[in-house]
């Protein structure tokens, strides 16, 4: 990663070009509109904009010094993976 992950309101933000491209997909930023696309052969486009809120309260997106952070477990999800959390290693396994 180009930027380090971190966790805030129990959520883990990680940088989004790290993830998207880790999975296979393309992601493209309007800098007008503010407006994140995410696109992955076979899945629905994922279209996130700086200040609203993602579905099933899964937080939002963030900009810091002109890096865009996403929920971890929300980008995952919508790419097809699998997220588990194991507690007791302070872990996260994602398999896709």
């Amino acid at each position: 990663m180009d930027a380090a992950s971190y966790v805030v309101d129990g959520r883990t933000m990680v940088p989004i070009r790290f993830i998207v491209q880790a999975m296979g997909a393309n992601i493209s930023w309007s800098r007008e509109t503010r407006l994140v696309t995410i696109l992955r052969d076979g899945y629905p486009p994922i279209h996130m904009a700086e200040g609203v809120p993602l579905p099933n309260n899964l937080g939002m997106i963030e900009i810091i010094d002109g890096r865009t952070f996403v929920p971890f477990r929300f980008v995952s999800l919508s790419l097809g993976a699998e997220v588990y959390w194991d507690r007791d290693a302070q872990a996260v396994y994602v398999f896709f």
